[in-house]
């Protein structure tokens, strides 16, 4: 639902989002007792990494916009 609303950048939540590294490692490790499930983890962190990048260059272009209109 939040993606139809949103699109998929600003509906990203997440300690990926939020560049969370150490839960991320403790997701990590509490998925080794499950391979398939840290394979999966391990298959989606590139691409959220990727789109919370886009997510961060968004809301940072958008401050710049912000700024430069109150001028």
């Amino acid at each position: 639902q939040n993606v139809q609303q949103f699109g998929s950048e600003r509906a990203l939540t997440g300690p990926v989002a939020r560049a969370d590294w150490q839960t991320v490692a403790r997701h990590q490790a509490a998925l080794q007792a499950h391979p398939q499930l840290a394979a999966l983890y391990q298959a989606f962190l590139p691409l959220t990494q990727a789109l919370a990048e886009r997510q961060r260059a968004g809301q940072a272009h958008h401050e710049v916009e912000k700024v430069s209109t109150q001028r």
